[in-house]
């Protein structure tokens, strides 16, 4: 009962934190619709779902700043989870350890469960924005709007996975702090790199932040026209799977070696 108990708080507190930094970072939209102000911008579905996933960015020097001022949310995510194995693996130690049949077992459950996790956050940061423009420009839900809201939600969730995840993996070796940094360090260099090339260059699908980019307009006459359209953003997207599914691989081989919890007394 406890348990649950504790999930139910952590469940709030997760929300709670999203809904603060949403308010914050949309609130001068948020704003301007509540007190009918006219606070610029383009009053489209796709200009509002945007602009509430990603936030009004105000005009800045460089693309790659204001991008990464677009994914605060994330970021946000990344703090909140980023000692998500750590805390299980040292803090915890044997009374966590002594209950598990092998390492593997444990890393392979907790990754998964994070990923669960960062879906769960990405339900929010992309289902909100969904909805408030939707009733925004009272749109309603249709097989083409809804196919772009699932396309985001995908690539944020797996977006969110993979900056968390590599900050868990991180934590385990260098410490939170500057496993957090390195990470962030890791996506500014990805932004500046996407700014000086071509979207639909090779080397662009290899940029874990180029999954934030989709193609659709509100003009598109099939379904199809718009994953033809988004082609781009779907091989952007594989490739991070790809780098996922590499990390847990890697950390599945070496959590053995891994000197957590009290070494390798948990299973004596």
């Amino acid at each position: 009962m406890k348990k649950r108990k504790g999930n139910g708080n952590q469940l709030l507190f997760m929300i709670g934190v999203f809904f603060l930094v949403f308010v914050i970072w949309n609130l001068t939209f948020l704003t301007g619709w509540i007190f009918h102000i006219d606070t610029g911008g383009d009053d489209s579905f796709f200009s509002v779902f945007q602009q509430l996933v990603y936030g009004r960015i105000m005009q800045v020097d460089t693309n790659w700043t204001a991008s990464m001022f677009g994914i605060s949310e994330s970021i946000v995510f990344s703090i909140l989870f980023g000692t998500y194995l750590y805390r299980q693996a040292d803090i915890r130690g044997v009374y966590y350890f002594v209950r598990q049949p092998s390492r593997k077992g444990w890393l392979f459950k907790s990754s998964l469960h994070l990923f669960f996790i960062s879906c769960l956050w990405g339900l929010l940061q992309v289902g909100v924005p969904y909805i408030l423009a939707s009733i925004y420009c009272r749109m309603p839900v249709s097989v083409r709007t809804f196919a772009l809201f699932f396309l985001v939600f995908v690539s944020i969730s797996v977006f969110n996975f993979f900056i968390t995840y590599g900050v868990n993996l991180l934590s385990m070796k260098i410490g939170s702090v500057f496993s957090f940094i390195a990470v962030y360090v890791l996506l500014l260099l990805s932004f500046i790199v996407s700014s000086s090339i071509e979207h639909w260059y090779p080397a662009a699908y290899f940029l874990p932040t180029e999954i934030t980019i989709v193609n659709w307009t509100e003009e598109l006459k099939s379904l199809g026209d718009f994953w033809r359209l988004n082609r781009d953003t779907l091989i952007s997207l594989s490739v991070l799977l790809i780098y996922c599914l590499a990390m847990i691989a890697a950390a599945l081989l070496r959590v053995d070696r891994w000197d957590i919890g009290l070494k390798d007394r948990e299973n004596v």
